[in-house]
Order: C-alpha cells, then structure tokens, then sequence
C-alpha cells in the first residue's frame, strides 16, 4: 500500500469516526500568502467560498473532504501534505470548483516551492477565470493567477513559458489602469525572442481580435516557417485569412486544419 492509499485509508477511518461520534473535522483557517507582491486586503474569503459550496454536497461528500482536510492538519510532514492537498485540488476540479481548486494547488506551491508548482497554480485560477464567477471570485482568481507566474518567474526566469503565460492573463483580462499591459508584454517578448513560436501565436491571435488581420497573417506566416506542422498556427491561419478577405488560403488552411484534428 503506497502513501496515498494510507493516507486515503486513514481518511475514511476519520469519516466513519465523525459519523458515529461527530468528530468535527472543520479546517483551520488558512493564512493567505502573496510571496511577489502586496495585496491591502482579500476580496474572497477562501474559507467561507469552500464552506459554501460543500454545503451543496452530500453529507457523505462533506464529511470526505472533511476528514481530507483533518489529515492535512495534522499530517506530519510536508510531503504528506502535499499528497493531500494534491487530492483535494484534483477532487475539487473535478466538480467544476476550479477557484478552490486553485487554492490547493497554491498550498502545495508554498511547501514545494517551485517554478513547475506555481505556474501549475497560476494555470488553474487562469482556467477558473473562463467560467461564470462573481466579481470578486474573478478578482481574486486573477490576482492568484498572476502572483502565481510571477512566483514562477522569480524562480526560474529563463523559461520563456511563465512569461508568456503572465502575459496572456494581462491580456485576456485587461485591467482598466493598464489596459494593454499583456500586449506590451508579449511585444517585449517578441523583441527579445523573434523565433519564439508561442510568442507570435499569441501576438496573432490577441490583433485578430481588434481587426488587424494583415498584421496577425505576417506573424502567423514566420510562425510557420518556423514551425510548419504548429496546427495552432494553421487553424489560426484559416481564421485570419478569412478576416482578410482572402477565401482560397481561408479554405487551404482549414482543410489542413481539420485534416490534423
């Protein structure tokens, strides 16, 4: 029996016992940490927003994530937590929940502190951000997304990828004091890395978005040179060749583009 089961094991153990004996198994509350930046005051009580949406669970599914959440209390040490929190946030996913989701995963990042967890963090509140949130669940994914990356960053600044992926959440969701700030982001990025094929996928994609076709088929165009069998690059060819009035390359690039699907 690995670590995991024993630990799952040990969880149902507690569930049994909370049952019969009403084992109150409520988490501590959990102290918030943005290690790149300072943020005056949390718009979402994370406790009340996990609180709140077990109470729509069965009472069996409750008093699961309970005893999960006793065992990580009381684990007694970080790997053990780890594997906890790692259940937590797959289970949490799972059921759509991806803001809590997040927020384990962020407590793993901040007992195994690494470019790879954070930037698994900042990913998952990214993908949270697509869903139908209350203002202040998006504020908060957002910010978590963002102090995840720049987490990343900081730890492993030659990965192209973190950069990109903080760029890409400025410019999906721009801000009203900085509203093109994910643009300039990826514009640097594609200064100082011309043959970074992400790069100019993006910078495509974001100027179709306000009408600049011509401009997005030129990056799309070098992308290809450099990457000639990118299928994001030939699906987004299909679309930009579209938008320029350009129907026979339109219909080229979509048929290679359905052709890779």
């Amino acid at each position: 029996m690995n670590r995991i089961q024993q630990i799952l094991v040990i969880a149902g153990i507690l569930l049994v016992f909370g049952m019969y004996f009403g084992l109150d198994t409520k988490p501590a509350k959990q102290k918030l940490v943005e290690k790149s930046r300072v943020i005056a005051f949390e718009s979402l009580d994370i406790g009340k927003l996990i609180r709140d949406s077990k109470a729509t669970f069965s009472q069996t599914e409750q008093d699961y994530l309970n005893s999960l959440e006793s065992v990580a209390a009381t684990a007694p040490d970080d790997s053990t937590k780890i594997e906890i929190y790692r259940k937590l946030s797959s289970d949490w996913y799972r059921k759509g929940e991806l803001v809590i989701a997040g927020h384990y995963a962020e407590l793993i990042a901040e007992l195994d502190n690494t470019a790879e967890r954070w930037s698994i963090t900042g990913t998952t509140f990214g993908a949270a951000l697509n869903q139908d949130l209350e203002q202040r669940e998006q504020e908060y994914a957002f910010n978590k997304a963002v102090a995840a990356f720049e987490n990343a960053i900081s730890l492993d600044p030659v990965n192209l990828d973190h950069r990109i992926n903080l760029a890409i959440m400025y410019a999906d969701y721009p801000q009203a004091d900085q509203p093109m700030k994910g643009i300039q982001l990826l514009l640097e990025l594609n200064r100082q890395n011309p043959e970074n094929v992400a790069v100019l996928y993006h910078l495509a994609r974001f100027g179709m978005q306000t009408g600049q076709y011509e401009r997005a088929i030129v990056r799309i165009e070098k992308g290809l040179e450099l990457d000639p069998d990118n299928n994001r690059l030939i699906c987004l060819a299909a679309e930009a060749y579209r938008g320029a009035g350009d129907n026979e390359k339109a219909t080229r690039y979509q048929a290679m583009c359905r052709n890779k699907n």
